[in-house]
């Protein structure tokens, strides 16, 4: 079943359902030997990150469990144990979508050797790096996942269960995008690019309390997270070249220019994601939840409807 709740089901069935099935898919991708060994660490590290998002949804009934700090710090370790890799990889996506966007400005020839450049560092980084331990390592921290989730205790059931994570996650990001807003930092623009991703994990687990409206929310959550995602391998770039010789102050010019881009863009799709005060989309969702759960009991029947469904 995708990464969604279903209210014919309970929340604590939901979020094991949910979770199990991140971890086996992440321990399945371990063993799968003939993949793109960039492929595989990026969608491993998806897998950590979607679950770092169920857990944030879970927040309040986790956190009155003392589980909270720990399984979310667990996930956000595991995900950067598999980094260098992928990160290396990122850096010359990022130059070449940046000499794309530019491609009428500049000779590609002649900043030519920031790309080889690039090229000799993400083989030097596959050369030192023994993807196969680092795949056995992630493997046994996924396999004590599983012990950790079997763990979970959660007493809260239906939506009193995931307002306080909802509602809290999404305040951060709007609190996270006036500091962008005032301060333009790329450590700003970071803090807000994770909140976002997690209202758009947000708004698919949660889609099924009203399809058309939560689908419009993370089509916008997703597009600003993409964003503000070229907005971040922009900074990861210009740090890795700071102090090189060469061509490199003309490409960081342009990558300037395409931050200046992407933060108005970014502008432009958060305020309109995050219009709502947090306490009114809250009790929005919870409306909408409710709404829900009274059409299935309708449609099943009060006396033999599915019987975990609750308020």
């Amino acid at each position: 079943m995708a990464y969604r709740f279903t209210l014919e089901q309970s929340v604590v069935q939901n979020v094991r359902r949910i979770a199990l099935a991140e971890v086996e898919s992440a321990l399945a991708l371990c063993g799968n030997d003939g993949g793109d060994r960039e492929d595989t660490v990026h969608d491993l590290r998806k897998k950590c990150k979607r679950m770092r998002g169920l857990i944030r949804l879970m927040r309040g009934p986790l956190e009155a469990d003392g589980k909270y700090e720990a399984d979310n710090a667990f996930f956000r370790d595991a995900a950067r144990a598999l980094g260098s890799v992928r990160d290396s990889q990122v850096m010359i996506e990022t130059y070449d979508k940046t000499m794309k966007r530019f491609a009428g400005e500049v000779d590609r020839r002649h900043l030519a050797p920031i790309r080889r450049a690039l090229t000799l560092h993400e083989r030097a980084v596959n050369r030192r790096d023994d993807l196969a331990a680092r795949l056995a390592a992630f493997r046994d921290r996924m396999l004590e996942a599983r012990e950790h989730i079997e763990d979970w205790r959660i007493e809260d059931d239906g939506y009193e269960a995931v307002r306080e994570g909802f509602t809290r996650s999404y305040r951060r990001g709007r609190k996270a995008m006036a500091a962008a807003f005032i301060g333009p930092t790329d450590e700003n623009f970071h803090a807000w690019r994770k909140h976002a991703k997690y209202h758009w994990y947000h708004t698919r687990l949660l889609e099924p309390v009203w399809k058309s409206e939560m689908k419009a929310r993370r089509r916008e959550a997703k597009e600003l997270g993409e964003v503000l995602g070229d907005h971040h391998d922009l900074a990861m770039l210009r740090g890795h070249l700071a102090g090189q010789n060469g061509r490199v102050h003309e490409f960081n010019a342009l990558m300037d220019r395409r931050s200046v881009e992407l933060a108005a863009s970014a502008r432009i799709l958060g305020e309109r994601l995050y219009a709502a005060k947090p306490k009114a989309l809250a009790a929005d969702v919870g409306n909408w939840w409710h709404a829900r759960v009274d059409e299935l009991m309708a449609k099943h029947g009060r006396n033999d409807g599915p019987s975990r469904l609750t308020h």
